[in-house]
């Protein structure tokens, strides 16, 4: 048996190596990116890629209730909405059950009438429930007595006094 001389053949292929201008401006701008996104935190209501020594320990309370017409037929009046669940008619007068968790399954933006801790910030969770109203509002679609929907929060920011926010879905 005869030995070769030859090297053997080669069955990969080198790996790609990006020249190291390339490589220069991916990290200076990679660079540039993260600093901008940690200056800029304190303007999101998160303050996501913030630092924050201390977590905060905000609470919310939310209530929910919707206008509907009035029983005798000029202008509306508040019904109290309870657990996020209410029995209105369709267009053709047959009743249906309409859940707020329907549409919104997170428990922080669901949970009615209990004071619970708000998640994140309390900045973030009034901003989450506007949100959330806001989508429930525009997806009433088996309920043509809701008029509009509104949304009372009362925030409790580190223990200091409480905070209330009104918030209402656009008229129907």
């Amino acid at each position: 048996m005869r030995a070769s001389s030859a090297p053997p053949a080669r069955t990969s292929r080198a790996p790609l190596v990006p020249s190291a201008p390339l490589v220069v401006v991916f990290a200076v701008a990679w660079f540039a990116l993260q600093v901008t996104l940690v200056l800029t935190a304190s303007q999101r209501s998160d303050a996501v890629f913030g630092f924050r020594m201390f977590a905060e320990s905000s609470t919310i309370r939310a209530h929910l209730t919707r206008d509907v017409e009035a029983p005798n037929g000029h202008g509306t009046v508040e019904v109290t909405v309870k657990d996020g669940e209410w029995t209105a008619k369709d267009k053709d007068g047959t009743p249906h059950l309409v859940r707020w968790r329907d549409r919104v399954i997170e428990s922080n933006l669901s949970t009615f009438d209990r004071v619970m801790h708000a998640s994140y910030s309390a900045a973030a969770q009034v901003e989450r429930w506007e949100g959330a109203l806001n989508d429930v509002a525009g997806h009433l679609d088996g309920d043509a007595q809701t008029r509009r929907l509104h949304l009372e929060l009362v925030v409790r920011k580190n223990g200091h006094e409480p905070v209330t926010y009104h918030f209402a879905s656009a008229p129907r």
